[in-house]
């Protein structure tokens, strides 16, 4: 089922929300990248501190707005809104979540972790760049209503859950260090969550208001606020 969600600016009244919508995506995936380069790409953390701080600041500001907007907007038109308005709530609160697992990332590089330079550096780039290219896809498929991308995408959500596991379980039972198999194993847990997020996303094209926050269920964990540091 494809969601009201997506009707044009002008027959939703919701133009502003959808252009917040747009700019969390994007934020995400600055956050993202400058979180993965510290990390794994060889940039200094302290280099990107600042950046990744004030852009997690402003997905959560965003993130607060669009909720502040929708009240307004079922204040002004009533209900006849309501799956569209649960849908942006929704979303918004995923896109939030990333955020918050892209800056759990960078927090791995500030306190000295350098996953770079190993066996496994260039799978965690090609990871890195295939999900930074997601983010931009997400942004399209929701801009196009693209009810076929979505699926496709969505099928490799699923395969990347998968992988991302296996990484997990290869680390667990490393005969390794544990300096070096748990950074490995939060960051696959991570890059899960920020997969199966996305995913969520791009599933509100194709689901109803009610599955849209469960798509891989056990994926969207709220214990994520547990991982992160105070900001």
């Amino acid at each position: 089922m494809v969601l009201e969600f997506f009707r044009s600016p002008t027959e939703s009244g919701l133009d502003q929300v959808e252009q917040r919508v747009a700019s969390m995506i994007a934020d995400c995936r600055h956050s993202f990248d400058a979180a993965m380069n510290a990390l794994v790409g060889g940039t200094d953390p302290a280099a990107v501190a600042e950046d990744i701080r004030s852009t997690d600041e402003r997905i959560n500001e965003d993130e607060r707005e669009i909720r502040r907007e929708l009240v307004v907007h079922a204040a002004v038109h009533g209900s006849g809104d309501v799956s569209t308005i649960l849908a942006y709530m929704l979303v918004s609160r995923m896109l939030e979540r990333i955020g918050d697992n892209a800056k759990n990332i960078f927090d791995l590089a500030e306190e000295g972790v350098a996953l770079g330079g190993g066996a496994d550096t260039e799978m965690l780039l090609a990871y890195r760049d295939e999900i930074s290219e997601m983010f931009l896809t997400t942004g399209t498929i929701l801009d196009g209503r693209d009810s076929d991308g979505a699926a496709q995408e969505l099928a490799r959500v699923s395969e990347l859950k998968d992988e991302f596991d296996a990484i997990v379980l290869a680390q667990v039972h490393s005969s390794g260090s544990a300096t070096e198999a748990v950074p490995r194993a939060l960051l696959a847990k991570y890059l899960k969550r920020i997969a199966s997020n996305l995913g969520n996303v791009m599933s509100s094209v194709v689901m109803p208001v009610d599955q849209m926050d469960y798509y891989g269920d056990d994926e969207v964990e709220d214990d994520n606020e547990g991982d992160q540091k105070d900001s």
